[in-house]
């Protein structure tokens, strides 16, 4: 990825990708990820590791014009069930108001030590021969930082969302099975913010069955027809 975002490279790659639909411009930098349990006994993985190629501050680069970007490779924890809760609250009774959110990251220890886990794991991974030949010195949190003190005040001081937020109008709580707002006719929620709990994953494919399922149940709990070839015979008769 590095040597590929040189000016002249990453154009032909992106001219590519724009027209042809191929070549490296096609695919994120960051495609491996992992999940893992800090403890043996959890039914599913608490932990994903995402594997990335290249930092934040990648940009194209071209010698004698602009000078490449330091090359890294990262192995970031993320929690995938978070036991810390936050909360969506109306600022005023002003529809066109901003709502007030409030995440409370890391607001549970459990968070902490599981993400802590995490980091003990990436340095592990680091540290394998198989990797050697693609990893320079240790620099986040820092090699130096071995304490945990040390690594609970980093994980404080530097983490972040991944932008998978749910839950706001959970099933059970804000909306019924079927996606409509309790004590409202004619509103149903479908997003995200349906899901009860995180699932271990990404929620973008259980989004858009969520959103698939409200079809079915817009239309009066009506399946939706599987092929061309039902269709027709449903219309015929």
């Amino acid at each position: 990825f590095h040597r590929m975002m040189r000016y002249d490279r990453i154009t032909m790659a992106m001219a590519r990708a724009h027209f042809l639909g191929q070549g490296p411009a096609t695919r994120l930098p960051s495609e491996v990820i992992g999940f893992l349990k800090t403890h043996e006994e959890l039914e599913v993985p608490d932990i994903e590791l995402l594997f990335g190629t290249a930092p934040p501050t990648a940009q194209p680069w071209f010698p004698g014009l602009r000078k490449a970007y330091k090359d890294i490779l990262a192995v970031r924890p993320c929690l995938v069930h978070p036991k810390s809760r936050g909360h969506v609250r109306l600022r005023s009774a002003d529809p066109h108001a901003a709502p007030q959110l409030q995440f409370n990251f890391l607001s549970e220890s459990d968070d902490v030590a599981a993400l802590s886990h995490g980091i003990r794991v990436a340095r592990e991974l680091a540290a394998q021969k198989a990797l050697e030949p693609y990893c320079g010195p240790e620099v986040l949190p820092g090699a130096d930082k071995a304490g945990s003190e040390e690594i609970e005040s980093h994980i404080r001081q530097t983490s972040t969302s991944v932008h998978h937020p749910v839950g706001t109008c959970a099933i059970g709580a804000v909306v019924d099975s079927n996606l409509r707002v309790n004590g409202m006719e004619g509103l149903r929620v479908v997003d995200a913010s349906v899901m009860p709990e995180l699932i271990t994953g990404h929620i973008n494919a259980p989004v858009m069955m969520i959103a698939e399922r409200a079809s079915d149940l817009i239309r009066h709990g009506e399946a939706l027809l599987p092929n061309r070839a039902h269709a027709g015979e449903r219309m015929a008769g």
